[in-house]
């Protein structure tokens, strides 16, 4: 009877949220773990709200500094925003090959010069390989190499940067977002 139960909760136990790495998220200009205010921002990189909100969050962190704010980027692309899991995707790739130096280039330069890009109406006839021929073009600028960014973004290379982005997703999912841009403070 016992092995009947366990066997019976086998498929519920296995179907959980998977685990994300420590720490969750990109935390902004060097917020220290001290600071005595934590705030977490979830943001979609193709959404006009998290475009809107970003630059008073930012401006926040940069007023208060490190050592009182530590502000933490959560990646929440949403289902309806076409590119929204790709320019996240990415932006793990990028904090990847710059050891984290150039995250928030990234995040701001989708966020304030590719929305309109990016929005879904543009990729109606266009492919995976278009937009990642965008998001090349747009690495190179910032001085990373086309070829291995497109190695590593590449949804069908074996990485982790696939797993990275559906696990923040669903992390985002557990705490009942449904919409961005969405803050805890703490």
């Amino acid at each position: 009877m016992y092995a009947l139960g366990l066997l019976l909760l086998f498929p519920i136990i296995s179907a959980q949220v998977a685990t994300p790495p420590r720490p969750i998220g990109f935390v902004y200009n060097g917020g220290k773990s001290t600071a005595k205010v934590h705030v977490d921002i979830y943001i979609d990189l193709v959404c006009p709200d998290s475009r809107d909100a970003w630059p008073g969050v930012k401006a926040a962190a940069l007023h208060y500094g490190p050592d009182q704010l530590r502000l933490t980027v959560l990646l929440f692309p949403l289902p309806y925003h076409q590119n929204a899991f790709y320019a996240s995707r990415a932006a793990y790739v990028i904090h990847k090959l710059s050891n984290g130096t150039k995250t928030f280039d990234w995040i701001e330069r989708i966020l304030s010069q590719q929305l309109d890009a990016l929005r879904d109406v543009n990729f109606h006839n266009k492919s995976d390989a278009d937009l990642l021929e965008l998001f090349a073009s747009l690495v190179t600028d910032m001085g990373f190499e086309t070829d291995r960014f497109k190695e590593l973004t590449d949804r069908r290379s074996p990485n982790d940067y696939e797993r990275l982005t559906r696990v923040m997703w669903k992390y985002a999912c557990t705490r009942e977002f449904l919409t961005t841009s969405k803050l805890t403070v703490e």
